[in-house]
């Protein structure tokens, strides 16, 4: 029995779309670690300095609560926990490749959906709130760096589901 749960996983890991679906998971699951040093923006302005993490916002001026309720990132976190989800689902998806293509298409649209949420709306949201100029952090790419891995997977996919059909055709 472990002898073939290491052989499937051998197998698993040997398809490079499986190393693209890992490094997707894994650059969204940064996102949900609360580093401190590490927020995905900063906003410095004459009365606040906050760091907005995917998680929460924190405010860094001493006394002084958020001005958002804790149930503010909440949509963000749940669709960035189902872009972890769907993409560690389909690594283990490899033997029925269209299943895996549906999976990583509904992992693209999660992934733009927290882009563009990000990006054009808590960000403008929160800069016309505070009234402060977003400073972006390196972090603040991860969804961009999973959406990349994402469409890399599929790709890759797409290009073994040819290949497979083109040797039936010869057969």
């Amino acid at each position: 029995m472990a002898v073939s749960l290491l052989h499937k996983i051998k197998k698993m890991i040997q398809r490079i779309q499986s190393v693209y679906l890992a490094l997707a998971a894994l650059a969204a699951t940064v996102l949900l670690i609360p580093f401190n040093n590490f927020p995905l923006v900063k906003f410095y302005g004459d009365t606040v300095a906050l760091h907005f993490h995917t998680i929460r916002i924190e405010n860094l001026v001493p006394g002084e609560s958020s001005p958002f309720n804790a149930y503010f990132n909440w949509p963000m976190v749940a669709v960035v926990f189902l872009i972890i989800v769907f993409s560690t689902a389909s690594i283990f998806l490899y033997k029925n490749r269209a299943n895996q293509l549906r999976w990583i298409a509904i992992d693209i649209v999660l992934n733009l959906l927290v882009l563009a949420g990000f990006f054009f709306l808590y960000i403008p949201f929160l800069e016309k709130e505070l009234q402060a100029m977003p400073i972006y952090q390196f972090t603040a790419f991860l969804p961009a760096v999973s959406l990349f891995f994402l469409i890399l997977a599929f790709a890759a996919i797409k290009k073994d589901d040819k290949f497979v059909k083109s040797m039936d055709r010869i057969r």
